[in-house]
């Protein structure tokens, strides 16, 4: 028995064959494009606005540098009939109390739950713990991105977000904030990725290197923006607290972001998506009167039924011998350029210049590494930019194990390392939505973005590794190998998005 909504779509398809022809096969517009436009002001206020998020996520990664800066600390209170001098960092096992000293922080993690000695790893473990909760909620959000939708999953993971970042800030101890950075981390991995397909989903193929770009200036503004923060708030609560404010603006925002027209087309909202396709037209000044023509000559090219919700899960990506091999080198390579990119970074705040100076210097050279980004996006094919940045991230790497500590062309080195990797993740990200289709393209986001995060988790430790030669070694070992497997990847450049699972 054929319900009412299937013949009510199958008497539309046939008034758009004799109006259009016939639709069978695979179709080789863009129906998105051809109705609301390419890049038109509907499209730049959602990109703006679901790129904010991840300020939100990337301030929680980042702020561990001013939560437990280096701290000095002596003992004012040693339990020996006062025969005994402290020194300077030095532990006592007969002391009763200790006075810290920090040239960043008035107060710190550090100083006020007393991480040193034998709890000196805890300042440590709790960034771990965060960079966990951003791994499990990246993979967490990425599903409910595919599942339920782009707008819910944007705004769950904000409202998260802000719910558990202004707590953190007033927690009574140690292990209180740790458990709450948990649950910052795992929020802050849905606002980090969930915005990347609703960007992409709705901007026309010319622009997808602009918006792919684009999409993550916010990081460095945000990183950049940290410096402030802790500078004229210096205590680590005040600091967070501080943060946590900026951040209710974006959340508000956010609660206005419509659907994503193509999640609602590939889950069989063909009427819903037609609505929210009409009034972005209409707010790009475009005709709308054969939308609704377009938009089903599309959905029976792709044979997507009305209300049909898609029911992919992270088992389909090694389905088949093709979604295997494609998703295992993409995320080596995700988590090659994540060991590099915060590998260097590590490096770089460790060469002894201010560290106010050095983490805005860090996150404002994103700003003029954004139009170097789209002119390698719009030049080359993705395999040819992907090769390309990480064979300079490799050969950087292999200059600075014959460079000497503390020498300008180590500095000079290093920094062209940290771009190239930079722009390394803007064609990831780009590539990704065109390597795969609209049902599992959130989830692909969540997988590759945890495995970069996973590398993250790696990197301090590569980074400190003594002597200073074999960090730069491990990192272009790890970026030639990934230009070999980056070889079996197809090519996608020019490509309209997939929106139906091969």
């Amino acid at each position: 028995m054929v319900v009412k909504s299937e013949i009510n779509i199958l008497t539309r398809i046939e008034n758009i064959k004799e109006k259009y022809g016939s639709v069978e096969g695979n179709c080789d517009c863009d129906y998105v494009e051809e109705t609301i436009g390419a890049a038109g002001l509907w499209q730049v206020g959602i990109s703006s606005t679901a790129a904010l998020t991840r300020y939100i996520a990337i301030g929680n990664m980042t702020s561990i540098v001013f939560l437990t800066p280096t701290t000095d600390f002596i003992c004012t209170d040693l339990n020996d009939n006062g025969s005994m001098k402290a020194e300077n960092n030095t532990c006592y096992e007969n002391c009763r109390k200790y006075d810290f000293r920090s040239e960043v922080m008035e107060t710190s993690l550090i100083s006020d739950f007393q991480l040193i000695c034998g709890k000196a790893w805890l300042g440590s473990f709790t960034q771990s713990v965060l960079m966990l909760g951003f791994v499990l909620g990246a993979s967490f959000f990425g599903w409910l991105s595919d599942r339920f939708g782009r707008r819910k999953a944007i705004i769950s993971s904000s409202v998260l977000n802000i719910v558990s970042m202004i707590p953190t800030s007033f927690a009574p101890d140690y292990w209180t904030f740790t458990v709450l950075r948990f649950i910052v981390g795992f929020a802050s991995g849905g606002s980090f990725i969930v915005c990347v397909p609703i960007i992409m989903e709705i901007i026309g193929k010319r622009y997808r290197e602009v918006a792919g770009a684009l999409c993550v200036l916010p990081d460095g503004i945000g990183e950049a923006l940290l410096a402030p923060f802790a500078y004229f708030l210096p205590k680590w609560n005040t600091y967070l607290l501080g943060f946590s404010m900026s951040c209710i603006f974006i959340l508000f925002l956010i609660c206005f972001l419509p659907e994503s027209p193509r999640w609602l087309i590939s889950n069989g909202k063909v009427d819903q998506a037609i609505e929210e396709m009409t009034r972005a037209a209409k707010f790009n000044r475009l005709p709308t009167t054969d939308i609704r023509e377009i938009v089903m000559r599309s959905v029976e090219a792709m044979k997507i039924k009305e209300n049909e919700k898609t029911t992919e899960n992270y088992l389909d990506f090694f389905r088949t011998k093709r979604l295997c091999i494609l998703t295992v080198s993409t995320l080596f390579t995700w988590i090659v350029v994540g060991t590099c990119y915060y590998g260097i970074y590590q490096y770089m705040t460790l060469l002894g210049f201010d560290v106010f100076v050095t983490v805005a210097i860090l996150g404002l050279i994103q700003v003029p590494l954004c139009p170097v980004e789209i002119a390698i996006n719009k030049m080359f094919s993705r395999k040819i930019s992907i090769y390309g940045t990480l064979l300079v991230t490799g050969f950087t790497m292999v200059i600075l194990i014959f460079t000497p500590n503390g020498h300008w062309a180590t500095t000079l080195f290093g920094v062209i390392g940290f771009s190239a990797s930079s722009i390394t993740f803007v064609v990831l990200y780009v590539y990704t939505a065109e390597l795969y289709p609209t049902p599992l393209r959130s989830m692909a986001y969540g997988m590759t973005s945890a495995a970069a995060k996973m590398g993250a988790m790696v990197a301090p430790f590569i980074a400190n590794i003594r002597p200073v030669w074999i960090p730069s070694s491990v990192f272009a070992v790890l970026s030639l190998t990934a230009v070999l497997t980056c070889f079996i990847l197809p090519e996608t450049k020019g490509r309209n998005l997939k929106d139906v699972v091969d």
